[in-house]
């Protein structure tokens, strides 16, 4: 079982943590929901979908880093922690 505490903890001793999200098709990974919302994740929706629309999570990740990079000068790091390849 993935417990995310020992992760934040760990990136904590480096550094502030401004912004959580985990990108997921949570009806799918319902056992995973609650302990990433009491970590305060911003729980983004990705449905799961056959064939097309396979990298959907990916992309909706790279836009939203892309945004935050350009609208949050001041962050020099991201951390992306990934259940697949």
């Amino acid at each position: 079982k993935f417990d995310i505490r020992p992760v934040l903890e760990r990136l904590l001793l480096k550094g502030s943590i401004v912004v959580k999200k985990a990108y997921c098709d949570w009806e799918r990974y319902k056992e995973f929901k609650a302990p990433m919302h009491e970590a305060n994740f911003e729980l983004i929706e990705i449905p799961h979908v056959r064939q097309s629309g396979k990298n959907s999570a990916d992309i909706r990740l790279v836009v939203d880093a892309l945004d935050f990079c350009y609208t949050k000068s001041h962050v020099n790091t991201f951390v992306i922690i990934s259940g697949d390849s």
